[in-house]
């Protein structure tokens, strides 16, 4: 049975890090590993570069979460009171240090 290898980006943008994820996956052994990637967007300039043998997801809610995902949690708080999200608001989680 194959074990299974999940890499998780935000999306195949021509970058150090794609490559290098793309020269780790060249040297893994298929018949070993179930290899897949997960993104977030799907676009850039190494998504023709990734193996046929190579199993790409997406996480199809990340637009609809980007803005919560990137905003301080506060901010997320604030804006969901604001526009009548009053339980989502007080569900968000809040435990992160004053900086």
């Amino acid at each position: 049975m194959k074990k299974k290898i999940v890499f998780m980006l935000i999306n195949m943008n021509v970058g150090g890090t794609e490559k290098a994820l793309l020269n780790m996956i060249s040297e893994i052994p298929k018949s070993e590993y179930d290899i897949t990637i997960l993104m977030l967007e799907k676009y850039g300039g190494f998504l023709a570069s990734i193996p046929s043998e190579v199993h790409v997801e997406y996480v199809k809610e990340y637009n609809e979460l980007q803005d919560s995902l990137n905003k301080p949690p506060r901010e997320v708080v604030k804006s969901l009171f604001k526009t009548g999200h009053v339980i989502r608001g007080f569900n968000f989680p809040l435990n992160i240090p004053n900086i």
